[in-house]
């Protein structure tokens, strides 16, 4: 509830002019009987508005002072390249990982993910949604790292890059997926078909827990062997962690960057309609994906060393081609751009892992 304003306007002769009430509905009648009654005050009109009162002041009061802490390190004034984030202290994926496995928390991920999916199609409000879309982060955070360690460690580069070839079907597919249900206008149905493809999933994963953890106490035995050696290894002095670091950060932010404003840049620097930029955004995230798959058959006589040259050319090559005014033709930039940064991510991973 809040405080009511109303305001009552009469005409400029006299005792006339704009009188504002700070009264509830209730009263503003009698108050408006107390006036003095005069020939030159006639009522033309009331307004009634409301000033809201806040429910959770303190909540409030916290958010403010967030915002003027944010204002004061965070000046939107200057250009930003980019904002760099603290991970919070407590539990987090490797720990998780180490204490119950990888197939136990990639299926309490997939449920988190699904929970999060259903309750933001349901969710009434913005805030709802939010809360949702949080717990979705969580378990959408601990497969990729579960999953990229977990491929890495047992597996063979041509699975790492397939493993990332299926993200690619996923982002290529998923918009396909809410177009059916934008037709109708029907969002939120869009939402709970994907939850259910990722409840299908959990299925699969609950069928095969077992194998995982096979894997995964041998991989715990060796470890163990290490450790009573007295072999004990600090991970900045593996050979080629910190350039990865670099490296990982700097493809990252290349290709949210194309896949944010690539549209944007099509639409400017070239004229193009925000519906074909669009598609052609697609075909961008279409190359990532046949980047990976091919990648996948060629580490079967390639290293990674040279898969990330290659990538790194082809992509190299993409960029040029985007920049030349070649109207429509440049547009294949993206695609060869997408199959380039294909290979460079798994193989990172996979050669220091």
């Amino acid at each position: 509830m809040g405080s009511i304003l109303t305001r009552v306007s009469c005409p400029p002769k006299g005792m006339g002019g704009m009188t504002d009430l700070p009264t509830s509905s209730s009263t503003t009648a009698m108050a408006i009987q107390k006036m003095p009654a005069s020939p030159s005050r006639v009522i033309t009109g009331i307004t009634a508005s409301r000033k809201p009162q806040r429910r959770f002041p303190a909540i409030h009061s916290r958010m403010e002072e967030l915002l003027i802490q944010r204002k004061t390190k965070q000046p939107l004034e200057y250009p930003s390249a980019g904002s760099t984030f603290k991970r919070p202290e407590g539990y987090f994926a490797g720990k998780l990982i180490q204490k119950f496995g990888t197939a136990k928390v990639t299926l309490i991920s997939i449920v988190l993910t699904v929970i999060s999916l259903v309750g933001i199609s349901f969710a009434p409000n913005l805030v709802v949604m939010m809360i949702f879309s949080i717990i979705g982060g969580y378990g959408a955070g601990a497969i990729d790292t579960g999953l990229n360690n977990y491929v890495s460690l047992h597996y063979e580069a041509r699975h790492m890059s397939w493993l990332h070839c299926f993200w690619g079907v996923g982002v290529t597919v998923s918009p396909v997926i809410m177009s059916f249900f934008l037709g109708d206008g029907n969002w939120r149905a869009g939402y709970r078909a994907v939850a259910a493809i990722q409840a299908v999933i959990m299925l699969f994963v609950v069928l095969y827990v077992n194998r995982w953890d096979k894997l995964e106490k041998l991989s715990a035995k060796a470890e163990t062997t290490g450790e009573e050696s007295g072999e004990k290894q600090n991970i900045f002095k593996i050979k080629g962690v910190v350039t990865s670091i670099l490296s990982l950060g700097l493809y990252c932010s290349m290709e949210f960057l194309l896949g944010t404003w690539g549209a944007t840049f099509l639409v400017n620097a070239h004229s193009c309609s925000p519906e074909i930029a669009a598609r052609w955004v697609s075909l961008y995230y279409g190359g990532i994906m046949l980047g990976r798959l091919i990648s996948g058959f060629l580490s079967m006589r390639v290293n990674d060393k040279m898969l990330i040259r290659l990538g790194s050319a082809v992509s190299f090559a993409g960029i040029v081609l985007l920049a030349l005014p070649l109207k429509e033709i440049s547009f294949f930039g993206l695609l060869l751009i997408g199959t380039g940064f294909g290979p460079i991510f798994p193989s990172v991973l996979h050669i220091v892992i």
